[in-house]
């Protein structure tokens, strides 16, 4: 699935990943889920293209209305990617469920892009959070690296992705 926000700024997600966030759908009584992106960016076509996804660990901690990602593990995710890759591969942003079929960030999402931006950790020139809704909805968010002024968020249906 692609997803474009302009001419200059498009992300693709495989359906390899939309089929693992499925199985991550959030119901009601379970608690959320959730993990870092990891891709790259291709300069020509002026895509990132997400080319792996963490998931949950024993490290993290979850309730039904949050996801806190451990941080070295998702660093040890990070490098082991950034070296197998020899340096092409990097953190993109996070993704994480929501409990409803139509996901919107919350004010918690926001905070934690701003705070993303402010501590400079995207190495890229955007930053990426997914928010995984439930019938395969998901709410695709986007910031500027150094300006949380440039947000865009773009909700889109991936049921006709999926075989």
């Amino acid at each position: 699935m692609y997803i474009k926000f302009s001419e200059k700024l498009k992300l693709n997600i495989s359906e390899e990943f939309l089929k693992q966030f499925n199985r991550m759908e959030q119901f009601p009584g379970q608690v959320e889920a959730g993990g870092i992106l990891l891709g790259k960016y291709d300069l020509h076509s002026h895509t990132y293209y997400i080319s792996g996804i963490t998931t949950p660990n024993r490290n993290d901690s979850a309730g039904f209305s949050f996801f806190i990602r451990n941080k070295n593990a998702a660093q040890k995710e990070i490098n082991k990617a950034w070296k197998k890759s020899k340096g092409v591969v990097n953190y993109l942003g996070e993704w994480h469920t929501h409990c409803c079929q139509h996901p919107l960030p919350s004010s918690t999402d926001l905070s934690f892009i701003k705070q993303i931006v402010e501590d400079r950790v995207s190495p890229y020139e955007h930053f990426f959070m997914i928010i995984v809704g439930q019938k395969k909805n998901i709410c695709v968010i986007v910031s500027k690296s150094n300006d949380t002024k440039e947000i865009q968020q773009i909700s889109k249906n991936y049921g006709g992705e999926l075989s």
